[in-house]
């Protein structure tokens, strides 16, 4: 991981933590079909020469509040949308139409190198005004940009038929938690439905926590081959609930953890002979629905410049649960008569196909491979009645009859392309066709609260396993994972590694004109003491040299700094502190 870039994330979340009482906040009214859109609203925030008024500004929504969007918003930069404190339901951002009549396929469009993105308490819903789920083929945040960083909290993402969010930049951080991706289904297509991320290019750190991907069709993280790279990655205390296909399709890892996670009724669509051959997302002749994929990376180009071998790679997959309802099931096993008159055998999903498997199994190529404490168990997930049905045998029984009807309606069986009567929207069928738009809160799926005594404290913590947002208290215990840092108010407060922590303060703070500096250091060590601005630029290194052990205090002039807030940070080899200081003459 870059320092710099992560120091720069760290800066830009610092600064909006007190976000009630920041004079950076620009609080944005729902539309009411006479004011103006949120599109016109962040598009028009500039000055009279056509620049930002305001490079830190935060958007906050109103909750309860539902805001059009009619025009896609292309931004080459830095970008945060927030919901207002409390407790109701977060604003819902929806598409509209343009000026053509045309359907927006996306809300933005991010296309500036090294900026930094957050979106926290946001539900944006990509059904539009018109109440069309399905019509279209259409992702949300698109970002294009290399050196992205960015953060979704506590978001949600409902009816989305490709990816919501879509990486095409190359060395990006995403950090991903607490959200909801929801109702990504299609009744024209059974790999329709993306959810999560979507990219193809080099990423440097991926982290995907206490994250609920329910009643959907396709993946919900999804990396290309070729240059696609991550180099580190955690996907930890999901729940996975229903998809007609893998939901892990993370090709070329170097470091991943997937640990304590939920896979309940993954990749249900099931296998067939066919599906074996020639099929993009797998290596011809391998099980095609497995819950999740990797492959090697030793031919790419990329990880050969890092000197790596493949055996240098490592890969945890530890401390899961997997399940096939019985709806499921009784699904697979079965011979399907298709469109042309040709016959279908389905078998049932496996955890791991042959060649991920054989990959683990092998401890000479593969040494840093684990695959230890996972489970096939019921999580049994707490009954939730909403519009007097149970919502697991709804979304159990409504996908396992999907699977059928696309078998059953294929006029391609090369491609395995059906039709569903079903569009599969929970919120049509359980609370009304008017609140497809606006969404019940809370949603009607519930929390996904398990019950199986065995798995609430399977965890690799000693935590349940899955999504903890079914419990606050849980929640709180949950810690990310070493290096990873802190989550502090809206996103990453100190995000980079603290190998070592150095007691770093200066006084006064608020500062004036001069500050002092203190830290201490438990051996000697190679120092570098820099101070950068609110735009994340390293302003003055103060101190670059080798210290000894002990206390050191070092006397700064602030004479020729602004007022304003800034970030300094203390470097050596090993570990990273970070702190804040404010200047006020």
């Amino acid at each position: 991981m870059k320092v710099k870039s992560l120091l720069l994330m760290a800066f830009l979340w610092s600064s909006i933590t007190a976000y009630s009482q920041d004079e950076h906040v620009l609080v944005v009214a729902p539309y009411d079909g006479t004011n103006i859109t949120l599109d016109k609203v962040i598009s028009g925030d500039t000055t009279s020469t056509g620049e930002r008024k305001d490079l830190n500004r935060i958007y906050q929504l109103q909750r309860g509040g539902i805001y059009l969007m009619d025009a896609i918003v292309t931004a080459n930069y830095s970008l945060k949308i927030i919901a207002s404190p409390g407790t109701e339901r977060p604003p819902i951002v929806y598409k509209g139409y343009d000026a053509n009549g045309i359907a927006l396929n996306k809300f933005f469009s991010f296309v500036g190198h090294g900026n930094s993105y957050a979106f926290q308490d946001i539900i944006f819903n990509a059904v539009n005004d018109k109440g069309e789920y399905d019509k279209y083929y259409h992702s949300g945040l698109s970002f294009a940009g290399d050196n992205t960083r960015l953060e979704v909290k506590a978001c949600v993402f409902n009816g989305f038929q490709s990816g919501a969010i879509r990486m095409t930049g190359k060395d990006n951080t995403v950090y991903l938690s607490d959200n909801v991706w929801r109702n990504g289904n299609a009744k024209y297509h059974p790999f329709v439905g993306q959810q999560g991320t979507y990219g193809v290019f080099p990423m440097d750190t991926l982290v995907v926590t206490n994250n609920t991907f329910f009643n959907n069709h396709g993946y919900s993280l999804l990396h290309g081959t070729g240059s696609g790279l991550i180099d580190y990655a955690v996907v930890e205390h999901n729940t996975f609930y229903t998809s007609l296909v893998p939901v892990l399709e993370l090709r070329e890892m170097i470091n991943l953890k997937i640990r304590s996670n939920i896979f309940y009724g993954i990749a249900a669509y099931g296998d067939t002979e066919l599906s074996r051959s020639g099929n993009w997302y797998v290596n011809d002749g391998e099980s095609a629905l497995s819950t999740m994929y990797f492959t090697e990376v030793s031919g790419n180009q990329l990880f050969s410049l890092k000197r790596m071998r493949e055996k240098d790679r490592k890969i945890s997959v530890t401390n899961n649960a997997y399940f096939t309802p019985q709806a499921i099931e009784d699904y697979n096993g079965k011979s399907y008569t298709d469109a042309t008159g040709g016959v279908t055998e389905v078998t049932g999903t496996v955890w791991m196909n042959e060649k991920v498997q054989a990959m683990f199994d092998n401890s000479t190529a593969y040494p840093y491979f684990d695959d230890s404490d996972n489970y096939n168990a019921d999580p049994g997930f707490k009954s939730v009645m909403a519009g007097g049905k149970d919502v697991n045998d709804w979304v159990v029984d409504e996908l396992a009859y999907a699977c059928v009807e696309y078998r059953e309606t294929m006029d391609d069986p090369t491609k395995g392309w059906g039709a569903c009567s079903s569009r599969r929207n929970i919120d049509e069928d359980l609370v009304g066709e008017y609140d497809i738009l606006r969404i019940q809160w809370p949603l009607v799926e519930g929390n996904h609260e398990i019950t199986n005594p065995n798995l609430l404290s399977a965890g690799h913590d000693g935590l349940p396993v899955g999504n903890l947002n079914w419990d606050s208290a849980l929640r709180k215990e949950y810690v990310l994972p070493d290096g990873i840092g802190g989550m502090q108010g809206l996103g990453i407060g100190d995000f980079v590694k603290t190998a070592e922590q150095y007691s770093l303060s200066n006084y006064p703070n608020p500062a004036n004109n001069f500050t002092t500096i203190s830290f201490n250091l438990p051996t000697k060590r190679e120092v570098k003491i820099s101070i950068y601005n609110l735009l994340g630029q390293e302003v003055e290194v103060v101190a670059q040299d080798e210290l000894s052990k002990g206390h050191h205090e070092l006397n700064i002039d602030l004479s020729s700094y602004s007022v304003g807030l800034y970030l300094y940070v203390l470097e050596t080899e090993n570990g990273t502190q970070v702190n804040r200081m404010i200047i006020q003459k």
